[in-house]
C-alpha cells in the first residue's frame, strides 16, 4: 500500500512538472513567433501601420488572395512612412472580374486608391491573372508615390529660399 502511494505521488509530481514545462514552452514559442513576425513585418515593410481595405467584386476573396494583397501593398508602407506620422493612411484596394461572360484575356481588374496629404493617388491594372494585376497596381502606385515625394520635396526646398 505504501508503494502505491509513492507511485501515485510520483505520478502527480510528474504531471504537475509536465504541465509547468508545457506552459513555459508555449509562452516561449508564442513570444518567439511574435518577435519573428514583427521582424518580418519590419524588415519587409509588411503593413507598417497603413490600413488596407480590400473590396472584392464578382470574385471570392480567399484568405490567400487577401494575404497576397496585404503583403504586396504593405510594402508601400516603406515609401510613405513619413506621411503616416501626419495621420493614419488608408489604402483602398478593389479586385474584381471585369466581365462575367468572358473567360479569356484581361478578365481580372485591380484598383488601388491612396489618400496622401494634398493628393489622392489612384492606379488600376487589367490582366488575365489576379496576382499579376495586383503586382501591376503596386508598381504603378509605387511610381506615383515617388513622383509625389519628389514634388513635395521640391515645394519644401522652394519655400526655404
Amino acid at each position: 500500500m505504501n508503494e502505491i502511494k509513492r507511485n501515485v505521488s510520483f505520478w502527480n509530481y510528474y504531471t504537475l512538472l509536465y504541465e509547468k514545462v508545457k506552459t513555459l514552452l508555449e509562452e516561449v514559442i508564442k513570444t518567439e513567433l511574435s518577435s519573428l513576425s514583427l521582424e518580418f513585418k519590419h524588415r519587409f515593410g509588411y503593413n507598417r501601420g497603413m490600413k488596407i481595405s480590400i473590396l472584392a467584386k464578382d470574385i471570392d476573396l480567399t484568405p490567400s488572395i487577401k494575404k497576397y494583397v496585404e503583403m504586396k501593398m504593405g510594402v508601400l508602407g516603406k515609401t510613405i512612412g513619413k506621411y503616416e506620422k501626419e495621420g493614419a493612411l488608408t489604402l483602398f484596394v478593389e479586385i474584381a472580374r471585369s466581365t462575367k461572360h468572358h473567360k479569356h484575356g484581361d478578365v481580372f481588374y485591380a484598383e488601388a486608391m491612396l489618400g496622401l496629404p494634398g493628393k489622392t493617388l489612384r492606379a488600376e491594372h487589367f490582366h488575365s491573372d489576379i496576382r499579376v494585376a495586383i503586382n501591376g497596381v503596386k508598381d504603378i502606385l509605387k511610381e506615383k508615390i515617388s513622383k509625389y515625394k519628389g514634388k513635395v520635396e521640391v515645394r519644401v526646398q522652394r519655400k526655404k529660399k
